[in-house]
């Protein structure tokens, strides 16, 4: 998901904690971290600050806070803009809840229960005790490396690109005893700020039963491949929670449901989306074809599309340094001269669209085989962007056709454009789940609706009984 503000090399480090310099294990280390890659988390996944329901989660947040004793950090709480169902913790007080996660929930209780599950995780500093064991997993993964003949700053970061942010981000080395802890203490956090800690296991078994409806079969983990199997977490935690009795404060729960009216579902259009192999961005107004059965990602600092076999990529961003398309290549030219000596030539495109391109490449060999590295670079709608290719010989055309597919996007192509909401309503006598969905135009299965509104085939519904679907509506781009 390509961002106007994003700066002209691509973002290319990643995290790697160096604990053998690390002498003291305070409370400044797990700061340091969150602080460092809570700027990453923005910038790899994004973050969805459409209010009120991101006032919402922070209030529910700070509420849980309030009943820690003593702690040691300053809490945020953020929505991540993602559709996949997820919540994480960074050390230093960082908790992140995928909007897809908030469609899925249908009370306060079990949004409470979940965020004190992630911030036990970080008062106990459970990433900080992993990253003793060396387990904690960097936060990037990057495509190999391919310099050749020629190395600069410049192409160091174009081909070091990161292509995937798990979002299992410094979950996935939590061991079952930390998971189990969490799940132990989070819930006599909720419990004592008010709410049920009976409903964190109503939030995980409709989390798996979202996982196996979507897959077609019965899951063998929970969500997170690093916690401990639902059916478990589920029995473990009911084994607890008669014992601990929510603190009865006065509080009044607001209406849960009401405060996600209007959450975006699915893949949001702001960020760019793809249509099979195309990626459209109504809002930068562009259009860019991959190769046929290249794997797609979708990053705040670009698109890129990789090769099965992992040896050839094609990764689109934007340049911001001020230079136009041609000054770009220019500037590259004379640096690569400078840092190297050789001479790289490069070629003008110009489209029937009205646009001009300028293209640089070079090959590399490595133990027999051919690499071309491509750069392309071309003005668009008040932007310069930048494709960067590398390709071995058998995908180095699929590879130039794509990075020269980019073009603007049609009129009638961003008139069509759509998002998917989730939409609250409130029944009627008479009505079913069914006639509302159909009323509606709900473009849920119906299976999945009564799975988010934890409903049953034969369950009638209540006179204005609050019901979640999921509608279309048009989507209008900002402009730039």
């Amino acid at each position: 998901m390509l961002s106007k503000k994003i700066k002209s090399s691509l973002i290319s480090a990643f995290v790697i904690f160096n604990l053998s310099s690390c002498a003291i294990y305070n409370t400044d280390l797990d700061r340091k971290i969150g602080a460092q890659n809570s700027q990453q988390i923005a910038l790899q996944m994004g973050l969805y600050q459409t209010q009120p329901i991101s006032e919402y989660v922070q209030s529910v947040g700070q509420r849980l806070v309030n009943e820690l004793e003593n702690p040691e950090f300053s809490f945020q709480f953020e929505i991540v803009d993602d559709a996949v169902p997820n919540a994480f913790a960074l050390p230093g007080g960082y908790i992140y809840i995928s909007r897809g996660l908030l469609a899925l929930m249908k009370t306060e209780d079990e949004l409470a229960n979940v965020l004190a599950h992630e911030i036990i995780h970080v008062t106990e500093r459970h990433s900080i005790k992993q990253m003793r064991s060396g387990i904690l997993p960097s936060l990037i993964e990057i495509p190999g490396n391919l310099v050749g003949g020629i190395l600069n700053e410049n192409l160091g970061n174009l081909i070091n690109a990161p292509i995937s942010a798990g979002n299992d981000l410094l979950l996935s080395g939590y061991g079952r005893g930390h998971e189990t802890q969490s799940d132990e203490k989070g819930i006599v956090l909720a419990a004592k700020a008010g709410y049920d800690p009976q409903q964190m296991t109503n939030i995980l078994v409709r989390l798996n039963s979202a996982v196996e409806l979507s897959t077609k079969q019965k899951t063998e983990k929970s969500y997170f491949d690093s916690h401990p199997y639902t059916p478990d977490r589920v029995a473990h935690i009911n084994s607890l929670v008669n014992r601990i009795a929510p603190n009865v404060i006065n509080h009044k729960h607001t209406d849960f449901i009401q405060n996600i009216d209007g959450l975006l579902y699915g893949e949001n259009p702001a960020n760019g989306y793809f249509v099979q192999q195309q990626f459209l961005h109504p809002d930068m107004g562009f259009v860019i074809d991959f190769p046929k059965n290249w794997t797609l990602h979708n990053q705040p600092q670009a698109v890129v599309a990789v090769e099965k076999s992992q040896n050839s990529f094609v990764a689109l961003s934007t340049v911001n340094n001020n230079k136009n398309a041609f000054e770009n290549v220019r500037a590259f030219q004379q640096q690569v001269k400078k840092d190297t000596g050789k001479q790289l030539d490069y070629s003008t495109i110009s489209f029937a669209w009205g646009g001009t391109g300028y293209v640089l490449n070079f090959e590399s060999k490595q133990q027999k085989r051919t690499t071309t590295i491509e750069l392309f670079w071309l003005d668009l709608n008040g932007l310069t962007y930048q494709v960067a290719s590398m390709a071995i010989e058998q995908f180095k055309q699929q590879a130039t056709l794509s990075s020269q597919s980019l073009r603007p996007m049609l009129k009638s192509e961003k008139d069509n454009v759509t998002q998917q909401v989730v939409k609250v309503v409130k029944g009627e006598q008479g009505d079913s789940l069914e006639t509302i969905a159909r009323r509606l135009n709900s473009v849920a299965d119906i299976e999945y609706l009564r799975l988010i509104n934890e409903l049953n085939k034969q369950e009638q519904l209540s006179e204005k009984q609050k019901i979640k679907v999921i509608v279309v509506q048009p989507y209008i781009a900002s402009k730039h």
